[in-house]
């Protein structure tokens, strides 16, 4: 309020009052000549909430070395920045350690794959412990070859294939394309909107086939170019 009211049938007859949540308080009182006066309203800050907490870009793959970035949220008194800590897991810890003393402040930038625990508080005090969030990390290049497969007609190879192996994120299969070029080439294009998505082709002419493809965490890389001598029909 902007001010307290003046009408007293407003106000509880109490000396004193027990406040369990944010409040604005007035008063009222009169002297023993019945002249009455009321307070300024006073704002009373409770907060008994934990504050809660994650990790930002958590449960998804990233390509890039990655420092992790706690998020806290509380409605009330906010969050305190400066009580933020981190601990670090190389597995699934299965829940966050509750001692404080195994934390730290320190936030380390991640090359591989991590567990993450943190903790923070709210500017009233109250402190609360993260879920156990993963860091999926992979900042490789899969693996790309373009292979060939045999035709119907007998020593005619008419068919090409991409094969890809990333052993981090997997492979995303929806990402393979071909590349197709009907003169030599020793190196295939490195530009994506050079390939056609496809994850077989077949081809009619003598050609160099290329072939592009993307892991889970959106690394990409292609082939070598393939050689394939076909033979007139």
């Amino acid at each position: 309020p902007i001010t307290c009211p003046t009408d007293p049938a407003e106000y509880t007859s109490e000396s004193q009052v027990t406040i369990s949540a944010y409040s604005w308080l007035c008063a009222y009182a009169q002297d023993n000549a019945g002249n009455a006066a009321v307070s300024k309203p006073v704002e009373i800050k409770i907060d008994t909430t934990e504050p809660s907490i994650s990790f930002r870009d958590a449960n998804r793959w990233i390509n890039v070395p990655t420092t992790p970035t706690l998020d806290c949220t509380d409605d009330l008194s906010g969050c305190d920045v400066r009580s933020y800590l981190y601990k670090t897991y190389d597995s699934n810890p299965g829940r966050c350690s509750n001692n404080i003393n195994d934390y730290t402040r320190n936030r380390q930038i991640l090359q591989s794959s991590k567990w993450l625990c943190g903790y923070a508080e709210d500017n009233a005090g109250n402190g609360a412990f993260s879920e156990p969030a993963e860091y999926k990390i992979d900042i490789e290049q899969p693996q790309v070859f373009v292979g060939k497969s045999p035709s119907t007609v007998k020593n005619v190879l008419d068919k090409a294939v991409i094969h890809c192996i990333d052993y981090i994120s997997d492979c995303n299969y929806n990402s393979l394309r071909f590349y197709v070029e009907y003169t030599k080439i020793n190196r295939c294009p490195e530009d994506i909107n050079a390939y056609t998505p496809a994850t077989s082709i077949t081809l009619t002419d003598y050609s160099w086939v290329c072939g592009y493809a993307e892991d889970n965490a959106g690394n990409a890389a292609v082939s070598d170019p393939v050689e394939f001598p076909l033979q007139a029909r």
